[in-house]
């Protein structure tokens, strides 16, 4: 009697940071405002994409108000630039931390019983009402990307690649070549403001009549750190700051953690790794199934297919 053999199966794993292309998050202190931008390259292009946070539309308007409300949106989404790219984000889950932690921090700071007591009977009141899954508070985010080409682009060819590393030797043997790169990021957040952000604010507020705040650079943060653990968001791990003084533009990186900052949101919790788990038909990650929805048609307005 012959054993079967088992054939061997071979597998194949990549490293989850290699799928995203954060390099980190940019805070631009310009012109009166505090915002926050995800700074990505992919093959050396870099796109900045910023995040805005509306208050959304009453779902009970009158027959005026509600044709007024889509006229605006449809003016502001044909005024997209070619290679904008906006992403709305609808989040409605039962989850109740964020308003336990307010109640916490009032009960705290009241010296009173009676008041102590009815904000702890709320406290109860909102976490069966958690449970039961009839508190779903919403949330909506709305991200807007903005493209700048770097200073160096792709060489066609070996000698132009030969002539480039030629120069960056040069640079760094004259001890020039850090400033250099410091000068080119200095650049490419100025603009990315100017041309970028400024843009986005004036399409969703003024044509779109959104009125979204800004999300800074703490608040994206804990956005990602909310997509993949349960725990509250540490402290950002790198940070690349621009700053408008009376001596003109300064540029400062804070780093806070050697490790990078898409290893840090997937490091995990209580000894356990927290990178999804793909599949043809959904995405598990926080120990929850993600599926996606495809709309039928595309809204109006829409200038790309």
């Amino acid at each position: 009697m012959s054993k079967q053999r088992l054939g061997t199966q071979r597998y194949t794993f990549k490293p989850f940071e290699d799928e995203s292309h954060l390099e980190c998050i940019c805070r631009l202190a310009l012109r009166g405002r505090d915002i926050g931008a995800y700074l990505l390259k992919k093959r050396g292009q870099f796109t900045f994409v910023f995040g805005f946070q509306p208050l959304g539309i009453h779902t009970l308007l009158a027959q005026g108000q509600a044709e007024t409300v889509l006229g605006h949106l449809e003016e502001g989404l044909k005024g997209f630039r070619p290679g904008d790219r906006l992403r709305i984000h609808l989040r409605s889950f039962a989850a109740d931390m964020p308003r336990q932690q307010a109640l916490e921090a009032l009960v705290q700071r009241n010296t009173g019983l009676e008041s102590q007591f009815l904000l702890m009977a709320q406290q109860r009141a909102v976490r069966e009402m958690t449970e039961q899954g009839l508190r779903q508070p919403k949330q909506i985010y709305m991200f807007a990307s903005h493209t700048v080409e770097a200073g160096k682009t792709t060489h066609a060819d070996h000698t132009e690649k030969l002539l480039a590393w030629l120069a960056d030797g040069y640079d760094t043997f004259k001890g020039v070549k850090d400033q250099k790169e410091k000068q080119k990021y200095l650049q490419l957040l100025n603009a990315a403001f100017t041309d970028g952000y400024l843009h986005w604010e004036q399409q969703i507020n003024s044509r779109m009549g959104l009125q979204a705040a800004p999300m800074d650079a703490d608040q994206l943060w804990a956005y990602l750190e909310t997509q993949f653990n349960h725990a509250q968001a540490r402290p950002i791990p790198q940070c690349l700051s621009l700053t408008e003084t009376p001596k003109g533009l300064f540029l400062e990186e804070d780093i806070r953690e050697e490790l990078h900052a898409a290893s840090v949101l997937i490091r995990g919790e209580n000894g356990r790794p927290s990178h999804p788990k793909a599949d043809r038909q959904w995405v598990k990650v926080k120990d929850q199934f993600v599926g996606a929805v495809v709309l039928e048609s595309k809204p109006m307005g829409f200038t790309s297919p």
